[in-house]
């Protein structure tokens, strides 16, 4: 037994010595730069008019745009009958609107694509070259990841409830194909994932392709989230679980608070190790020092993130 004992400790600290090169190898500290960066916003088409709505104090706020579905149909200020008591959010413009020959995608594919999927394909795009590279020859600089952060899935419901839908409709509506809808496209070859931790998926998205750069897995990666509200349901949803508020603005913590108004946008983020970019001459809007996901446990409500409190001993 003594010499079974030995041997294993033997092989444990042998284990233990050829793991060592490659763990100190690593930088789980390094800092990563934002080098590219593109996203469309309610009233803003832009990130520079974005920081312009918010520096002018502007209300992005609407009603149901008129092309989404019949507002007054499913909107009654008593949620009667099911409806949702709110007709607010914040809207993107043109959500229908796609070049689909631009990226090799035949008319009727691009029909059953979600659209979502498709915001973020043109948002990657253009964040890629506003970083200087080409869109389709970022993968000759390396392994490039794609991390998508996304929590809805409207699209599926409307394809639900039409016959306008083809029969690939719920695979291209799914949430893994937006992250990689843009490696197929762009012949990506680093990591491609989706994720959904609900209102942080983007940060999350983020968080992830920042250590996956840092273990080497590749050499730039793009990240960002995008939402989209395309059916009644959605909203029909939030107002049963009294989650959004009444009127226009957000309200989610103030002595009057009766909930948040749900709205839309897409953005991406190029990322790169900080030394490789300052190395390539990249230009660099920001420096990620560090980020750090977690969970709130068991917390007084479901939805509810409260105060972090030490676990009892």
């Amino acid at each position: 037994m003594d010499d079974k004992r030995a041997l294993l400790l033997k092989l444990l600290a042998s284990v233990r010595q050829q793991a060592a090169p490659a763990t100190a190898s690593r930088r789980p500290t390094e800092d990563i730069a934002v080098i590219g960066l593109a996203g469309r916003y309610p009233r803003a088409r832009t990130p520079d008019e974005l920081w312009r709505n918010v520096v002018e104090g502007r209300n992005c706020v609407g009603e149901v745009p008129a092309d989404r579905w019949d507002v007054d149909a499913h909107y009654h200020p008593d949620a009667k009958d099911g409806r949702a008591y709110s007709k607010w959010g914040g809207w993107l413009d043109d959500v229908d609107k796609f070049d689909p020959l631009l990226f090799q995608i035949s008319p009727s594919d691009a029909q059953e694509m979600d659209p979502q999927e498709r915001l973020f394909l043109e948002t990657a795009w253009a964040g890629i070259e506003d970083a200087g590279y080409r869109p389709r020859g970022l993968g000759e600089h390396g392994a490039v990841g794609v991390f998508t952060g996304v929590m809805n899935n409207d699209y599926e419901w409307l394809a639900g409830h039409s016959s306008a839908f083809g029969e690939h409709t719920h695979a291209r509506s799914a949430h893994w194909s937006i992250a990689n809808r843009v490696s197929y496209v762009l012949d990506l070859r680093g990591p491609s994932l989706t994720v959904d931790t609900a209102c942080s998926a983007s940060l999350t998205a983020i968080h992830l392709a920042c250590e996956s750069l840092r273990r080497g897995e590749c050499a730039m990666a793009l990240a960002g989230g995008v939402n989209l509200i395309l059916h009644p349901m959605h909203l029909r949803m939030l107002a049963d679980r009294q989650m959004i508020s009444r009127g226009d603005e957000c309200r989610s913590f103030g002595a009057h608070a009766d909930g948040f108004v749900d709205g839309e946008g897409v953005g991406a983020v190029l990322l790169k190790p900080l030394r490789a970019a300052e190395a390539d001459g990249d230009r660099v809007y920001a420096v990620l020092k560090g980020s750090a996901i977690n969970a709130g446990g068991k917390t007084s409500g479901y939805t509810r993130a409260e105060p972090h409190r030490p676990r009892p001993r």
